[in-house]
Order: C-alpha cells, then sequence, then structure tokens
C-alpha cells in the first residue's frame, strides 16, 4: 500500500511538473489565414490562436508561436525544429510524423462560384457537375487541395497560386 501510495504521489508530482513546465512550447502556424490566424497591431489573433491560447493557459503552459509559411511549419516540426503546428485538418502525409489533437475547429468544404457564371438551375448544381464544369482554386499545400485531388473525378483545372484563385472569383 506504501509503495503504492510513492508511485501515485511521483506520478502527481510529474504530472504537476509538466502542467506547470517552464519549457515553452514552440508552435507554428500559417502567416495570416482569416478568420484563423491574422496579424495585427498587438500581434496574433484569429479563432485558431485563440483556441490555442485558450488550451495553453488553462494547462499553464508557455508557448510561443511562430508565424512560417505553412509547408514549413509543417516540415520544422516534421524535423523537430517546432513541437507542432495549427490549425491543421487530418491528412496521411502529415500523420507519419504528427500527431492530430482533437479536432476544435471543423472544417467544412465548401464551393463559391459568381453567381453570373451560373447558367443552370440551383438544383443542378452538384458537385458532380462542378467536377465536370468548373475550374477549381485551393491553396497550394492546403489539405482542401490534397482533399480535392484526392477525391477524384476532376475533368477542370485546379488553380493553386492566390492570384489565379482570385481572378476564378472575380472574373
Amino acid at each position: 500500500m506504501l509503495k503504492e501510495m510513492l508511485v501515485l504521489l511521483t506520478l502527481s508530482a510529474s504530472v504537476s511538473a509538466l502542467a506547470e513546465s517552464t519549457y515553452s512550447i514552440q508552435l507554428g502556424t500559417k502567416v495570416e489565414w482569416t478568420p484563423y490566424h491574422m496579424d495585427t497591431p498587438l500581434g496574433g489573433d484569429g479563432m485558431a490562436v485563440r483556441a490555442v491560447a485558450c488550451i495553453m493557459s488553462r494547462i499553464n503552459q508557455p508557448f510561443m508561436i511562430q508565424k512560417r509559411p505553412w509547408k514549413r511549419a509543417q516540415e520544422e516540426t516534421k524535423v523537430g525544429q517546432l513541437d507542432g503546428f495549427f490549425s491543421a485538418s487530418k491528412n496521411d502525409t502529415r500523420d507519419s510524423y504528427a500527431t492530430l489533437s482533437k479536432v476544435f475547429l471543423p472544417q467544412e468544404r465548401i464551393f463559391y462560384s459568381l453567381k453570373k457564371h451560373i447558367n443552370i438551375p440551383l438544383e443542378s448544381y452538384t458537385l458532380d457537375y462542378i467536377h465536370l464544369h468548373v475550374s477549381v482554386g485551393a491553396r497550394d499545400g492546403s489539405n482542401t487541395l490534397n482533399s480535392l485531388k484526392k477525391g477524384g473525378g476532376w475533368t477542370s483545372q485546379f488553380f493553386t497560386d492566390i492570384q489565379k484563385i482570385h481572378f476564378l472569383l472575380t472574373n
């Protein structure tokens, strides 16, 4: 009984020490992706930044957010230069070197198109129709693009350059 209490006490002290660690966790995130992370005059903000800050505050864990291009934040985590990255969704490549936490910002794939480009009844504007007739765009290296490619069936062109995506949305 004494031995079990000593193990429990040691375990409790270890967990307590981890929870109040002086080690500052280094997290990477994309430079800016509204509304998840944005630059403001006072520093980073956004839904994902606030969620991470709330979690770290509750467990009394110091952390620093390193703004990086998205691919670099993931690569630096892979090689151990960063402790993790956010906000991300499930992805087979990332799963090989990182563990997805509980999803705290659910994602939904939504297609936007200018009304003037939809010259069929809206009820006919289905995913199958989009696959066959609509050019689509997503950030290079994003899970949206990976999801689109993995889903297959696309006969139209993919655009990953932000200026081309903007052109698609405005013309």
